[in-house]
C-alpha cells in the first residue's frame, strides 16, 4: 500500500520538500500514516488528504487532514 498526500483544492501531490506537483512519481510516499500526519504538521499543510493506494483503484481511500484533525472519507 502507498501512502501519498494530495492537496484537496488543486489535486496536486505533495513532494518531499512540501511543494505541490502534478507528477505522481515526484510525490512523497510515507511508510506509515503517522509519518504522513507528522509531515503535514511539520510543514503546516492544510486542506490535504492522505491517499491510500492499494494497487487496485477500487480499493483506494482518502483521509482528509485539516489542522491535524482526521476525517475518514469514502473511497476515491
Amino acid at each position: 500500500m502507498k501512502r501519498l498526500m494530495r492537496h484537496v483544492k488543486t489535486g496536486q501531490w505533495v513532494s518531499a520538500n512540501a511543494t505541490l506537483t502534478d507528477d505522481l512519481q515526484a510525490a512523497l510516499e510515507t511508510e506509515t500514516l503517522s509519518q504522513a500526519l507528522e509531515f503535514c504538521q511539520k510543514h503546516k499543510l492544510h486542506d490535504v488528504e492522505i491517499v491510500l493506494r492499494f494497487g487496485d483503484p477500487r480499493y483506494d481511500s482518502t483521509i482528509y487532514v485539516s489542522d491535524t484533525v482526521l476525517v475518514s472519507r469514502t473511497p476515491v
